[in-house]
C-alpha cells in the first residue's frame, strides 16, 4: 500500500521482505518470539525451547510470515496451513485447554491472561522490530507533523526489549 501510494506511512515488522532502503524508518519497539504451552505439557517447566523441538507438535497459531516459514524450514520441517485453527485470544484459550501450543511475540500477551499455560523463550532468540515506515516525499503536511510526533516519541521512549 505504501508503494502504491494508498497510504503514506505504516507500522510494520522489520522482517517484511519488501521493506527496503526506499523507506525511512523509525524503530518503535522490539519483541521476542515465545512458545506458549499448556500447563500439562511435558515442557511446561522448561524455560526455553528451539524451533527444531517443535516438530510434531500441534501448533494452533503462529503469525504467517516469511520469517516464520524460514524458521520452520531452517529447522527441517514445515507447518501445514491446517495447523492454524484459531487466532489470537481464541488460540490462547485452546492452549489453556491443552489442545496444542502457540507461537507469539511476547508483548501482545497481556499479563492478565497469564495462568493455564507456560511461556518458553525460543532459543536461539528470535526478535522482530516494529518500525514506523514512510516515504518522505509522499507525506502531506499532516503526515509530516505525524512523523515529527513519532520522532519525538521515539526519542523520549527508546525501544526496549
Amino acid at each position: 500500500m505504501l508503494r502504491q501510494g494508498a497510504i503514506s506511512c505504516a507500522f510494520a515488522r522489520e522482517d517484511y521482505s519488501d521493506i527496503n532502503g526506499d523507506f525511512e524508518r523509525i524503530k518503535i519497539t522490539s519483541d521476542r518470539l515465545v512458545c506458549l504451552v499448556p500447563e500439562g505439557h511435558p515442557r511446561a517447566k522448561d524455560k526455553t525451547i528451539s524451533i527444531r523441538e517443535l516438530k510434531g507438535e500441534k501448533i494452533l497459531y503462529y503469525e504467517q510470515s516469511t520469517m516464520m516459514r524460514s524458521l520452520f524450514l531452517g529447522a527441517g520441517f514445515t507447518i501445514p496451513d491446517a495447523s492454524i485453527g484459531a487466532k489470537g485470544r481464541n488460540a490462547l484459550l485452546l492452549v489453556k485447554q491443552g489442545l496444542g501450543i502457540m507461537l507469539e511475540f511476547r508483548k501482545p500477551i497481556d499479563d492478565s491472561e497469564l495462568g493455564g499455560f507456560s511461556i518458553l523463550d525460543i532459543e536461539p532468540e528470535v526478535r522482530s522490530d516494529i518500525n514506523f515506515v514512510y516515504l518522505p516525499h509522499a507525506l502531506s503536511d499532516t503526515g509530516r507533523r505525524f512523523v515529527s510526533f513519532i520522532k519525538r516519541y521515539a526519542r523520549t521512549n527508546p525501544p526496549q526489549a
